[in-house]
């Protein structure tokens, strides 16, 4: 009800603090100026819980119960990150912004878009004339069509998830499936993409991007002191064996090998392929389809 003469300088206000809070506020200062994640803290500490340092941990453990953030539901008793939900690695954005912005909830909406791991959705009505046959083939075009939209969902998620990991794990990055199946709604049945609609050289620059797309989550460059967690020997680890040796057929094997080509693109982008010795850069060029 204020005008705007006396609303506009208590916004910046507002938007100043938001950025640098005073340590010593109270927990309603920091609802005031949006910054429910200090207040979670508080809030903890006063309740003589011992916080980790990880800022995801925290906000799981701060939380005394259990909320549902995006499209994930969260057990507030569990400290460890579940990676059957972070299959396309927007889960700890989600999260991240869920602190932030409590309230807003177009991070979750852009993470949903760019979820390429899971069956996506396809509508289609059938008409009473059509028979089986018709519309298991207009099944397959629509999933075709929308596939197209999957195959390019990896671009996106490069820039949305770019530099939100500090920190690696001794394990190694996962990269997320182009998962080309469908769900026809409203009877739920799920419809996998015909091979005749998918060749190689369709799939050879996606698994490229994909893997672009997974490097560039790793927010440690290499002139950075943290960039001595990235070794020769985590790279060689990503290489992925041989299809014979894993069991895949052609196609998979060659897939992995475009997903790896663009992993180390990213990890050359951030500087990190320094590490790597002649013969390792020989290799790479020298087998497989890197």
């Amino acid at each position: 009800d204020l005008c705007v003469g006396l609303a506009l300088p208590l916004r910046e206000a507002l938007h100043v603090s938001r950025k640098k809070p005073s340590p010593d506020w109270s927990t309603s200062s920091y609802r005031l100026i949006g910054r429910q994640d200090i207040c979670y803290t508080r809030i903890a500490e006063e309740a003589s819980f011992v916080v980790p340092s990880s800022p995801h941990i925290r906000h799981l453990c701060s939380n005394l119960e259990n909320r549902q953030v995006g499209s994930y539901s969260l057990d507030t008793s569990s400290t460890k990150l579940n990676k059957n939900l972070d299959k396309d690695g927007l889960y700890l954005v989600e999260q991240y912004s869920s602190m932030l912005f409590p309230d807003d909830r177009r991070v979750h909406e852009v993470a949903k878009m760019l979820q390429s791991s899971r069956p996506v959705a396809i509508r289609l009505i059938r008409p009473i004339e059509m028979n089986d046959h018709d519309f298991e083939k207009r099944k397959q075009e629509k999933l075709a069509l929308v596939c197209r939209r999957t195959l390019a969902l990896s671009v996106g998620r490069g820039m949305f998830t770019l530099g939100t990991l500090s920190s690696l794990f001794a394990e190694k990055l996962s990269i997320p499936d182009l998962c080309l199946a469908g769900k026809v709604l409203p009877v739920n049945t799920k419809v996998i993409l015909d091979s005749s609609f998918v060749s190689n050289d369709l799939m050879m620059w996606p698994q490229f991007h994909n893997g672009v797309a997974t490097g560039l989550r790793i927010g440690i460059d290499g002139s950075s002191e943290g960039s001595k967690q990235i070794t020769r020997a985590w790279i060689k680890f990503h290489k992925p064996m041989s299809g014979q040796v894993r069991g895949e057929n052609d196609t998979e094997a060659s897939s992995s090998q475009h997903s790896y080509g663009g992993f180390l693109m990213a990890l050359g982008l951030r500087g990190h392929l320094f590490k790597l010795g002649k013969t390792d850069v020989f290799d790479c060029l020298t087998t497989g389809s890197v």
